[in-house]
């Protein structure tokens, strides 16, 4: 399942990946349909907009104290009331779950990118034997940060 890429609040118009993501849709042998049934039932409940929003609200009702003296403390950039931020991320989470819904819906309907060949067992990388050998760190050490 991709996972957010903090954009949440802020997201691009087009479909973020990396290459993990394109490995998984290429070599992972029914990743497409796993990910489309493993998307459905988390929108079917805790991905809900409805159980977002509920969720959004408790946390919400849970910082209002904190967010007032945030407020006082370093002033609010943002201009909005706490609880305005708060409805307009809900707004925002709802409609980009419909946005994910219609990619997702895409994308399990496409063609699976073609496979690549399996990498043989010879050619994978292993550490030498210098790094093997190495004593692990001490615990506590900071490897020279502060």
């Amino acid at each position: 399942m991709p996972w957010d890429f903090e954009i949440t609040l802020n997201p691009p118009d087009r479909w973020v990946s990396n290459g993990l993501l394109r490995r998984l849709e290429r070599d992972g042998p029914g990743y497409r349909d796993a990910m489309r049934t493993r998307w459905r039932e988390l929108r079917a409940g805790p991905l809900d907009a409805a159980a977002l929003g509920a969720r959004a609200d408790r946390i919400r009702d849970l910082l209002d104290g904190y967010v007032e003296w945030e407020y006082a403390r370093w002033g609010n950039d943002g201009g909005l009331a706490h609880a305005e931020q708060i409805e307009r991320m809900k707004r925002e989470i709802a409609r980009q779950l419909v946005r994910l819904d219609e990619e997702l819906a895409r994308r399990a309907s496409a063609a699976p990118p073609p496979t690549a060949p399996p990498v043989p067992a010879a050619d994978v990388p292993t550490p030498d034997a210098a790094d093997r050998s190495r004593p692990d760190p001490e615990p506590g050490a900071t490897n020279g940060r502060t």
